[in-house]
C-alpha cells in the first residue's frame, strides 16, 4: 500500500520515506486522522475510486475535501468537488 500511497501525493511520498524507509519500519503514522477521513483516501489509491462517495453527507465530502487538500491529494479533492456539486440548489446560491 505505500507505494501506491506514494505515487498519490507528494505528502505521501516524502512522509513514507522519512517514517518508513528512514526508520526501517512498515509502519505509517498519521496522527490525528480518523479512519473516516483515511479510507477513502486508501481506497482511492488502491481502487482509483472512492466507493460510496456519493451517499456521504455533505460535511463528510467536506471534511475529505479539506484533508485530500492538506495531503495534496489531487483527484480525490476534485471527486469531492463534484460530489458537493448535488447539495447546490436555489435556497443556497449567491447570484
Amino acid at each position: 500500500n505505500g507505494l501506491l500511497l506514494g505515487a498519490t501525493s507528494e505528502f505521501f511520498k516524502d512522509l513514507i520515506f522519512k517514517q518508513c524507509r528512514d526508520q526501517n519500519s512498515f509502519t505509517l503514522n498519521l496522527q490525528e486522522t480518523s479512519d473516516e477521513l483515511f479510507l477513502p483516501i486508501e481506497a482511492y489509491a488502491l481502487t482509483g475510486n472512492i466507493p460510496d462517495l456519493w451517499k456521504k453527507e455533505k460535511h463528510e465530502v467536506e471534511n475529505l475535501l479539506r484533508q485530500s487538500l492538506s495531503w495534496g491529494v489531487e483527484n480525490v479533492n476534485k471527486a469531492c468537488q463534484l460530489t458537493l456539486k448535488k447539495y447546490i440548489n436555489g435556497d443556497n446560491v449567491f447570484d
